[in-house]
């Protein structure tokens, strides 16, 4: 008797009340131009008529398996299921309020079999429910940050740290390595990715192969709850628990374990300034910081992040980078209070004001509200800027000692008068390249 052939990819698609968004989800991963696929939805008991829409649609589709599970579990336990029950060489994890281009298995699964791939990542496109593109993220785009992460030899775990749903990863790997998503409501995704990349051989990138991310303003992503908080370090432990065994010191480590800390410290920034979240958030900074002073290697991430130092050392939550919660972009005004807690913290511990690792972080905080692209055309009225630069100077002014970051001559002139230099900057830059520009002669 012949054994039946694997297909190419096992797509893994977890439902829980993504509402009209499942007809369009299942339409783009039916109609892909790979056929020899198998679609696996695990019903996560919703109250929506999703799975109805999922189970009409396999009367007519051989490929659709459903399973169900027997109490609502999450997504994370949804996928992990799904794994367990795929058979394709390749896995792909589809969230059902999303959909993919006509081409983009074809494209992952022609990659990895001509590249012989661990994994092949695509590349995202975030839309709103009408479709309109919106990828506001003025950072870097992932795939950039992994190709030049590859070129420094640094390993794909720390590279490829979130954006789960545009790759595909070879199914003999992940069983072999026992890669899982976390349990926990949140941030499960993070937890799969560092199981599955740390033991990975090779990442390709496919640019042309497209993952439509839907931002919805009800997502339950968005909510910030004490629930939320604990579901988050629960996330983080995991992950910091699979280093454990295996630290060795590395920077690449460090630099993980640091960025995966500083994560929370953005979580704890944005619980307090939620309506009725100061207290859940104050408790949930000391978890933090209770938590990494109980690592055996604490010291050494003292040693690596100045942000984790000033935790362990003082108690203070100085978080200044801008966080992605799930597609939730930090708000221009989280500058004004987290420049005032530098001032607090600079006022209260003087000894730190010519300290040059914070120094850097502090003038970053500085460039990064300046440069924010919130007060560009679209952004900010002019009444809110004046508003918005009177606030970053005042908090600023009550320190002694800014000789740090006086050393930015754009930084030191808006203190001075309370204009963005940055902006003029650019302005000038702009009119210059205009000018330098040649001007093509219309054609009569």
């Amino acid at each position: 008797m012949m054994e039946k052939k694997s297909p190419s990819v096992s797509v893994i698609i977890p439902v829980f009340n993504p509402g009209e968004g499942i007809k369009k989800c299942l339409y783009s991963v039916q109609n892909q131009t790979l056929k020899d696929i198998e679609i696996i939805f695990i019903d996560d008991l919703g109250t929506d008529d999703s799975m109805e829409v999922v189970r009409n649609a396999a009367k007519n589709d051989p490929r659709i398996v459903i399973l169900v599970n027997n109490v609502n579990s999450g997504a994370g336990y949804s996928r992990n299921r799904g794994i367990e029950a795929s058979n394709g060489n390749y896995l792909s994890f589809i969230d059902p309020d999303d959909y993919i281009s006509e081409d983009f298995l074809e494209l992952l699964y022609k990659k990895a079999e001509k590249t012989n791939a661990d994994i092949v990542k695509g590349r995202p496109e975030h839309i709103d429910i009408h479709g309109v593109i919106n990828n506001k993220d003025a950072s870097t785009p992932l795939n950039a940050v992994i190709r030049a992460g590859l070129l420094a030899k640094k390993p794909i775990y720390s590279l490829f740290t979130y954006n789960h749903w545009t790759a595909i990863f070879r199914r003999e790997m992940i069983m072999r390595t026992g890669a899982r998503y976390g349990l926990a409501r949140n941030s499960q995704d993070s937890v799969f990715l560092l199981r599955a990349c740390f033991d990975a051989k090779s990442l390709e990138i496919e640019e042309n192969a497209i993952y439509y991310y839907v931002s919805r303003e009800k997502s339950r992503m968005r909510d910030c709850s004490e629930f939320r908080l604990q579901q988050e370090m629960i996330s983080a432990k995991d992950m910091v628990s699979f280093i454990q065994p295996r630290y060795n010191g590395s920077r690449s480590q460090r630099e993980y374990l640091c960025s995966k800390l500083r994560y929370l410290l953005c979580v704890q920034t944005w619980a307090m300034q939620t309506d009725g979240m100061r207290d859940a958030a104050e408790r949930f900074l000391s978890e933090i910081r209770a938590y990494t002073s109980s690592l055996p290697f604490a010291e050494d991430l003292k040693k690596t992040s100045p942000i984790i130092n000033v935790l362990l050392t003082y108690g203070y939550n100085l978080s200044i980078e801008p966080y992605r919660i799930q597609g939730l972009q930090q708000s221009i005004l989280s500058y004004i209070e987290t420049a005032k807690r530098w001032a607090d913290f600079m006022e209260k511990y003087p000894e730190n004001q010519t300290n040059h690792s914070l120094g850097y972080n502090w003038k970053k905080l500085y460039v990064q509200a300046l440069t924010n692209p919130q007060l560009g055309k679209n952004g900010l009225s002019r009444a809110e800027k004046r508003r918005y630069y009177k606030e970053l100077r005042k908090s600023t002014k009550k320190v002694k000692n800014t000789s740090i970051l006086k050393k930015s001559k754009s930084i030191h002139l808006f203190l001075l008068t309370g204009i963005n230099f940055f902006a003029v900057k650019r302005v000038i830059k702009s009119v210059v390249v205009k000018f330098l520009t040649p001007h093509k002669k219309k054609k009569k």
